[in-house]
């Protein structure tokens, strides 16, 4: 978290600002590291940005929120208000309200793991979904193991892919076959490179991803969106992914992020 005060010099409020500020980040159990900026001309004033002295940014965010700056800029002194009183500087109250909001807002999301999945490519076998809706040509598919602290089993898929020079489109899509004998359609939608020419069978890949259950196991998994990252060995053919999923603070799943190691171009 980055903490700013911006004051002018001859402002006789801000060193009372400095002492709440510190106090605040303090009780909050944070670093008690402020960035000390003066502001020295009202062309400073403009350029900063600055409401007036003393002004407390967190992560550039103004003690009082982004409306703050409605009130224009200038080289002056600077009024805050609480329950109806005025003084020339927050109250340290004021300042802990406004980092628990900054800091909350980084926390309103957390991740967790989905599961890992390790998929192989299979010369020969058939397709298990249909190009309808898919973009680029089936270059093949295979199987693969599921492995996670809510969902295992067993996956089949196929790849779809639009190639270039060293990257790739692709689209995977299949079915996870669970251990209790539930089917989960899942489908990824992402890109693939060869980060090093020295290395061209290895491929770096990032993907969304998302599923499909009717079983009422899983059909959480209907409004969860993933993401993927990692890397495919065009030797070996193998696939191997780390699924997490994003929860919002309401504990409702947003997103999902994976990472490890992927299959492009077959």
């Amino acid at each position: 978290m980055k903490v700013e005060l911006y004051y002018f010099n001859d402002c006789p409020s801000h060193q009372t600002a400095s002492a709440n500020l510190q106090a605040a980040l303090r009780a909050e159990g944070l670093p008690e590291n402020i960035e000390m900026i003066e502001v020295t001309s009202e062309q400073d004033a403009q350029k900063m940005r600055f409401v007036g002295s003393p002004t407390i940014r967190i992560d550039g965010v103004d003690l009082e929120g982004a409306e703050a700056e409605g009130k224009g800029y200038g080289f002056g002194c600077r009024v805050y208000s609480e329950n109806g009183s005025m003084a020339g500087w927050p109250s340290v109250e004021q300042i802990r309200s406004a980092l628990r909001r900054r800091n909350g807002s980084r926390e309103e999301v957390s991740l967790r793991d989905l599961f890992d999945v390790e998929l192989q490519y299979r010369p020969g076998i058939g397709p298990v979904t249909t190009k309808e809706g898919r973009e680029g040509k089936r270059l093949g598919g295979g199987d693969g193991v599921v492995r996670g602290p809510q969902i295992q089993g067993k996956a089949r898929w196929d790849i779809y892919e639009k190639t270039g020079q060293g990257r790739c489109e692709f689209n995977i899509a299949g079915f996870i076959e669970t251990n209790d004998n539930a089917s989960v359609a899942f489908e990824t939608t992402g890109y693939g490179l060869v980060p090093t020419a020295d290395e061209p069978s290895q491929w770096s890949m990032v993907a969304a991803v998302r599923f499909s259950a009717a079983d009422k196991s899983y059909e959480a998994l209907n409004s969860t969106v993933a993401t993927w990252a990692g890397e495919f060995d065009m030797n070996t053919g193998q696939h191997r992914y780390r699924t997490v999923t994003v929860r919002t603070r309401e504990g409702k799943q947003a997103s999902a992020e994976t990472e490890g190691a992927h299959s492009c171009c077959h």
